[in-house]
């Protein structure tokens, strides 16, 4: 719908842009903090990565949507690129207390605390040093009306 929608609002030969996370799987950090959340709560971790930033990236179906709400000269790529964070604290404390997630974690009374050092272990796990570059992936769209 939403394609359709801007779609109708654009001008003849506009364009719409628009990019997407490719799957949590490529991108390291998000996978990693995803990892110990699976771990933490075993048979019932929060997907908040699968069914939210991470849920759109198939290149085929986000073709094919495009195609159904009228959009031509569809271009899809993928973007990979580096990070290179300061301390593995600064993802993690952005992940439990500054994003969506968060909420997840209250509905489950989780302890943030414990949860920071579950993800924090992760870390230390996947990786040498937090000073590590990590990968980050997305899906970039370029499409005309």
């Amino acid at each position: 719908k939403a394609f359709g929608e801007v779609h109708r609002v654009l001008q003849p030969g506009g364009r719409f842009l628009f990019n997407t996370w490719d799957h949590v799987e490529v991108n390291d950090a998000s996978n990693t903090t995803q990892r110990a959340l699976n771990n933490f709560f075993a048979n019932d971790a929060p997907q908040f990565m699968d069914k939210g930033p991470f849920s759109f990236f198939g290149h085929d179906n986000i073709r094919q949507l495009l195609q159904q709400a009228g959009f031509q000269n569809i271009r899809i790529s993928t973007v990979k690129k580096q990070t290179l964070p300061a301390a593995a604290d600064d993802i993690i404390n952005g992940f439990v207390d500054g994003s969506p997630l968060t909420g997840y974690l209250k509905e489950r009374g989780a302890n943030a605390d414990a949860i920071k050092e579950v993800i924090r272990n992760q870390f230390a796990a996947d990786y040498a040093s937090p000073a590590l570059p990590l990968s980050m992936q997305a899906i970039v769209v370029d499409v005309t009306k």
